[in-house]
This record gives C-alpha cells, sequence and structure tokens, in this order.
C-alpha cells in the first residue's frame, strides 16, 4: 500500500511553497506526491517545478482550468486501488507528524474513508505544530447511507481532512460533471462515499492546519439566495448519480435510517447535526403527510373519503 498526497491548486502561490514544504518535512514520507495545476497564471507553476526537481517523489500535472473535481478526475489514473489517499487544498498546512500519527490508525481500523479536524488560523497565525490535538479519540460509523440519503447528513469534513482508498476513489470517480464541482468537490467526496456505502472514521484526536483567508471560497462568507438554489440543484444531480451507482433509491426507508441513528452515540450526532432517532421518525412522518395533502390536492379528492372517513 503506497500513502499518496494528493494536492490541487489554482492560483495559490502565495500559499503553496508552505504548503508542499510542510509535505516534504513529515516525519514519516508520503511515497508519492501528487501536484495537480488547475491552469494557474501566477508563479505556482514555477513553484512547483522546483519542488518536483527537488523532491524525486512528486509527481506534477499541469492541466487546463476546470475547477477542483476536474483535479481530481485528471489524477485518478495515477491512483491505485489499495493506495490510500490524502487530500490536499495548497493553502493549506499539514503538522509534521501528521502522516506519522496517522497511519497506525489506518493500519488498526481498517476502513475505507478517514477524516480528521480542520484546525483554523489565519495569515500571521501560526499553524499547528504537531497534528495530536486531544486524546487518542476515534468513533467508526459502519454506515450512513440511508442517513445521508434521508437527511442529507454530512459526514466528514474540509478536504485537507479527508483520506480514503484508492478503491474508494475509483469508486466515486470520474464523476462526469465537472462544471459542478469548479470548487467544493469535497461534498462529492463526502456525501458520495456515504451513499455508496463507505465504513467512515472520525479521528477526533488529530487535525490539521486549515487556512482562513479573504479568496476563501465559502468559509466566512455569507451565501446568495441564487448560491444556495444552485449548490442545492447541484447536489441533487450527484445524490440521483451515486444512489443509481449504489442501486439504492434516492431517499431511504425509515427504518434504514433509523438504524443507523441508533449506532451513533449522542455526542456524535450533535457534532454532526444528527436529528435524534425520534426527530427522524417525526421527519419523515410530515414528510409523509405533506405528499398525501399535494396527492389529495392534485385530484381532488376528500380526505375524508381518502381515509375512510378516520379523519
Amino acid at each position: 500500500m503506497r500513502n499518496i498526497c494528493l494536492v490541487t491548486n489554482h492560483n495559490y502561490a502565495k500559499y503553496l511553497k508552505e504548503c508542499v514544504a510542510s509535505l516534504a518535512s513529515q516525519s514519516q514520507r508520503f511515497d508519492q506526491i501528487i501536484i495537480v495545476d488547475d491552469g494557474s497564471t501566477d508563479d505556482s507553476r514555477e513553484i512547483i517545478s522546483k519542488f518536483c526537481h527537488d523532491c524525486n517523489y512528486a509527481l506534477v500535472i499541469n492541466k487546463d482550468n476546470g475547477g477542483q473535481l476536474s483535479c481530481f478526475n485528471a489524477a485518478l489514473e495515477y491512483i491505485n486501488t489499495d493506495d490510500y489517499v490524502f487530500f490536499m487544498d495548497s493553502d493549506d498546512i499539514f503538522p509534521h507528524d501528521y502522516l506519522e500519527q496517522i497511519s497506525p490508525i489506518i493500519a488498526k481500523e481498517k476502513v475505507d474513508f478517514v477524516f480528521v479536524n480542520p484546525v483554523r488560523f489565519k495569515d500571521g497565525e501560526r499553524p499547528l505544530q504537531s497534528a495530536c490535538i486531544a486524546t487518542a479519540k476515534t468513533f467508526t460509523f459502519s454506515s450512513t447511507s440511508a442517513l445521508t440519503r434521508m437527511i442529507r447528513s454530512y459526514i466528514g469534513a474540509p478536504t485537507s481532512c479527508i483520506c480514503m482508498k484508492g478503491s474508494l476513489c475509483h469508486a466515486l470517480l470520474p464523476y462526469p460533471f465537472e462544471d459542478d464541482w469548479i470548487t467544493r468537490a469535497d461534498d462529492l467526496l463526502v456525501y458520495g462515499s456515504s451513499i455508496i456505502g463507505a465504513h467512515k472514521l472520525y479521528v477526533e484526536s488529530l487535525g490539521v492546519s486549515y487556512r482562513i483567508h479573504s479568496t476563501n471560497n465559502f468559509t466566512g462568507r455569507n451565501i446568495s439566495p441564487h448560491e444556495l438554489a444552485d449548490w442545492r440543484l447541484r447536489h441533487e444531480r450527484f445524490f440521483t448519480w451515486y444512489s443509481h451507482k449504489a442501486g439504492l433509491p434516492k431517499r431511504s426507508l425509515l427504518k434504514n435510517a433509523l438504524h443507523e441513528a441508533v449506532l451513533i452515540p449522542n455526542s456524535y450526532r450533535k457534532r454532526f447535526a444528527i436529528p435524534s432517532p425520534m426527530v427522524i421518525f417525526l421527519f419523515d412522518f410530515v414528510l409523509l403527510a405533506s405528499i398525501i395533502k399535494l396527492l389529495l390536492k392534485s385530484i381532488g379528492g376528500n380526505k375524508r373519503t381518502f381515509f375512510g372517513g378516520c379523519i
């Protein structure tokens, strides 16, 4: 098994040197670093070229600008199914011991998808000096497909906090609608992996340095109603895509969602905004009642007649 770091970059020359330096200085070396430059017009390509010249296990893919998802798709041919892939945005930083700390956990747990905490820092602030941010603690989500399909549960973290098996990468990618995910393609990784049934491990004790700055696409700014509506349409498209790929209905059965929810301790349900089983049940009941109401309205039926005079 190889440990591969996949870095995606577009015009982040300002941060790129610090990012790749954090990869080269890992106390446990990556087997390969793949840097995909997405049509940068700043000094990024010169920085990457020098880094790859100095680092003999680094590989660059230069491509025309197409967005973050197109970078994931472009790197897929270099990823084997038995690899472990660490995703990274070029404005973030891995603590020097990140791979060393997470590798034995991955080897022990043998799960498809692993994520850690984003520890925010701003320009001028000191990033994490160690990946260890708390006492050792992990939790395995054995299944989140039904919860994700029913209530859109987000069981994951930003791009630089995610790593996964190469086989899972090949199950998720290539995703054809690249223009949908010019940015924020980590949504596709997080939701898509849940939908198709990945076992997920949350390593609560580890973190990576997640940079907050003025050019972040979403973090720290208000999203317009138009952007929100577009975001929902794009989500509906990939929910349909991955559900079909897994041979599942886009909306799960209530009993399956409840089964997954009861296996998650209350502290983690709160952390990932997963409702309690009772709230999920009520949500499903209210939704069903709304659907029946719409059906009755559309056919001009009478409620008392429809329910046999029960209401």
